[in-house]
C-alpha cells in the first residue's frame, strides 16, 4: 500500500512493524537586533554643473541715494574778461569798444553815451585783459558810499553820487550803494543834462 511521505511501511503476515523515518530537524535560529549605525562616510566628489536657470523678475527700485557733492562753481555770467586800451584802475567805470576792449567811460563824451558799461575790478596796463563786471555786487574796504543812492559814471570813469550837469553832458547810474563799501551794479539808460 502506499505509504505516506516519510514513512515506510512493510506488510507481511507477521506482525505489522512499521518502522518511521523522519526527516532532519532544521534549527531556526531568531536574527539578533540591528548594531549602531556607522560613521557617515566623506562626502563624494561634486557632480556637473547644471545649465542656467531662466532670469528672475526685476525687483523693486532701491532708495534714492545721498546727494553728491557741490561741483565747482560755474563762471559769472556777469563778469567779462575784456582788453585795455590803455592802463585801467581798479573800480573804474568803463565803456566797450570794439570787439574786445574797454577804456575810461566819461559823462563829458557823448561818444560812449549809449555803449555798454561795467566796473573794472581789477587793474590792467594796454594791452593786458582785466575783468569787468557788468552786473552785480562789488564790495570795496576803501569806498565811504551812502547807502540807497545812485552811482553815477563821472570823469574819466570816476564813481561818484553827484549827478553831472551842463547842457553838454550825460547822466549814466551805473550802480546804487548797498552798504558804505558794496555797491551793485548795473544796466541804466543814459539821460540828457539840461
Amino acid at each position: 500500500m502506499p505509504g505516506q511521505p516519510g514513512k515506510v511501511a512493510i506488510v507481511n503476515k507477521q506482525p505489522i512493524t512499521v518502522v518511521l523515518a523522519t526527516r532532519p530537524v532544521v534549527q531556526i535560529k531568531q536574527e539578533g537586533a540591528s548594531g549602531p549605525i556607522g560613521p557617515t562616510g566623506p562626502a563624494g566628489p561634486p557632480g556637473p554643473q547644471g545649465i542656467q536657470g531662466p532670469a528672475g523678475p526685476t525687483g523693486p527700485q532701491g532708495p534714492a541715494g545721498p546727494t553728491g557733492p557741490a561741483g565747482p562753481a560755474g563762471q559769472d555770467a556777469a563778469v567779462l574778461s575784456r582788453k585795455c586800451l590803455s592802463n585801467i584802475s581798479a573800480g573804474r567805470a568803463v565803456w566797450f569798444s570794439g570787439v574786445d576792449g574797454i577804456a575810461y567811460a566819461s559823462y563829458d563824451n557823448p561818444s560812449n553815451k549809449q555803449l555798454p558799461i561795467g566796473i573794472s575790478t581789477q587793474a590792467g596796463t594796454t594791452d593786458t585783459y582785466i575783468n569787468v563786471r557788468v552786473k552785480g555786487q562789488i564790495t570795496d574796504g576803501s569806498w565811504n558810499w551812502t547807502i540807497g543812492l545812485p552811482i553815477f559814471v563821472g570823469l574819466n570813469g570816476l564813481l561818484t553820487q553827484t549827478a553831472p550837469t551842463g547842457p553838454t553832458n550825460h547822466v549814466r547810474q551805473i550802480a546804487t550803494a548797498l552798504t558804505a563799501t558794496s555797491i551793485y551794479v548795473d544796466n541804466y539808460a543814459p539821460i540828457d543834462t539840461v
